[in-house]
């Protein structure tokens, strides 16, 4: 009688001891998977801010003469790699990009965001080949890290298009 009084009091503790235990890690769980959550959602809407920084630094719709122009972006994720950009001079002479960062996310919306810049600042008053050599040697500064971009640039003056190009194939 007695040690079946002590097994059953083994066994009743033994219960208890990890019925005890499940409940705590199931708390403790539960408040870990609440703090995940708010850390999700802090995250995501800080890259759907990032993402309308990066969609109202794209160009305008606007009016140019002799040119009918047709963008549309849509990114992989949040931020995207993906670049078109054009500035249209008051001589009317159009000076167009578009690029294609590695990769996509905010180390390539930085490249982005650098290319905008830069496109925004020199382009439409250099040379497009001296343009490139500009912002390459920018961007070179900036060390950014196993971070490339595909890029074109172009210029229609005068009826006349001139485009160049690095690491995209030869325009047709």
């Amino acid at each position: 009688l007695i040690s079946g009084n002590m097994v059953g009091m083994v066994a009743s503790y033994s219960i208890e001891y990890f019925m005890r235990s499940a409940f705590w890690k199931s708390h403790i769980v539960k408040i870990k998977s609440k703090e995940l959550e708010a850390e999700y959602e802090r995250k995501s809407l800080e890259l759907e801010s990032a993402r309308q920084i990066q969609l109202a630094m794209l160009p305008q719709k606007q009016h140019i003469p002799n040119i009918d122009l047709s963008v549309i972006m849509k990114t992989a994720s949040e931020i995207g790699g993906d670049y078109f950009d054009y500035h249209l001079a008051e001589d009317n002479n159009l000076t167009f990009a578009i690029g294609d960062v590695t990769g996509h996310g905010a180390k390539a919306g930085a490249m982005v965001t650098a290319m905008k810049i830069l496109f925004s600042n020199y382009a439409a008053d250099l040379e497009i080949t001296e343009f490139l050599k500009k912002a390459n040697k920018s961007i070179r500064q900036l060390k950014l890290p196993l971070l490339y971009m595909a890029f074109a640039v172009g210029r229609i003056k005068n009826n006349q298009l001139e485009i160049a190009g690095v690491g995209l194939p030869s325009l047709i």
